[in-house]
């Protein structure tokens, strides 16, 4: 199958993206009672302006898996794809149980070696993990999903997707404003078989959107974001607050879903050529799963071992700087590990 760099490029710089967010959400939970004013608005609002990225990374699964000229089937499930996923998993288990027992000083215990199980089992090791376990879910799914991709009219799919997002975009902001509760409901309530309808009918053609359009969507959905943000962070805590909270939190969140597209979709009508950026990109692409895997090391050692202070002044060019080192340490170090024969076919 053909290679389609404009998607190693947006996983390229959503990898970065997601760096950021992690970073500034922990800055912002560390710091919590220190950072006032403009500052804490600012800190507590670029994660929200980076929620594109995880939409943006199944989109570009869906638009691969997806593809008409691609077979997905259980045989190749099992084989390849929940494998890898799993191995990584299990790996990260036993990684980060070993870091936290070395970070917080813990006393040796036999149960360093079965907690990490556990761990993997209930999905309560580091909280980035979660999309791994997402992925699963996905994979599991994904022949059903591409049987429905190729053997349905585009006005089917547009339906289908209009349904979820109805679902679980629309009707929980409808319940959250009424203080009411739906009665109707969909049985997957999940916003992410979506995206991966959104990414392949974008990649595909099959949607006929001129780029201006997902401009559109991209300015109309971070103009969102941003009211709801300073709507949630500049004002004290109440039951409507922590609603409006809760919303921008999550993938379902209709800005985010808006936002996303747009973005996935600009990327699709931009035309770029081969550069040193681009293949700077491509590299970058290649170590992604890797970077977001590791990344929190670095974040967690430097929030919670290294004493630094972080004050209104020096707080978003200081984190600015945490999330440069974190991302190019992680990707040398992915980098490296993937000339391993063994763990290249994990990362």
């Amino acid at each position: 199958m053909e290679r389609k760099n404009y998607l190693s490029y947006i996983r390229a710089v959503a990898c970065f993206c997601i760096v950021i967010l992690h970073a500034y959400t922990m800055c912002g939970m560390v710091f919590k009672d220190t950072l006032t004013g403009n500052a804490r608005i600012i800190i507590n609002m670029i994660p929200y302006l980076m929620m594109w990225a995880v939409p943006c990374f199944v989109m570009v699964t869906g638009a691969l898996l997806l593809d008409e000229k691609k077979s997905v089937d259980y045989k190749k499930v099992f084989r390849r794809y929940i494998p890898r996923v799993l191995i990584a998993l299990i790996i990260c288990c036993f990684l980060f149980r070993f870091l936290d027992f070395w970070m917080n000083k813990e006393s040796f215990s036999i149960k360093l070696f079965v907690e990490p199980l556990y761990k993997f089992y209930t999905k309560t090791s580091w909280a980035h993990l979660w999309y791994l376990y997402l992925i699963v879910g996905l994979y599991l799914l994904m022949p059903a999903f591409s049987k429905i991709a190729k053997h349905s009219s585009d006005s089917e799919i547009t339906v289908l997707i209009i349904i979820y997002v109805c679902f679980v975009s629309i009707i929980p902001i409808i319940n959250k404003i009424s203080g009411t509760e739906a009665a109707f409901y969909i049985t997957t309530s999940s916003i992410f078989p979506a995206y991966l309808f959104i990414g392949h009918m974008i990649d595909s053609g099959r949607w006929k959107i001129p780029a201006f359009i997902y401009i559109l969507m991209l300015l109309a959905g971070l103009a969102a974001i941003v009211v709801f943000s300073c709507i949630s962070i500049g004002n004290e805590p109440s039951t409507e607050i922590e609603s409006i909270t809760g919303l921008l939190g999550s993938y379902s969140f209709l800005p985010v879903v808006v936002f996303s597209t747009g973005v996935f979709g600009l990327f699709k009508s931009i035309d770029a050529k081969e550069s040193i950026i681009s293949k700077i990109l491509l590299t970058i692409d290649s170590c992604s799963f890797g970077i977001y895997l590791i990344h929190l090391v670095f974040l967690r050692y430097i929030y919670k071992c290294t004493g630094i202070k972080i004050t209104n002044g020096n707080a978003f060019i200081l984190v600015l700087g945490i999330v440069v080192i974190t991302f190019i340490l992680s990707f040398l170090i992915v980098w490296a590990l993937r000339k391993i024969k063994v763990v290249h076919k994990i990362l």
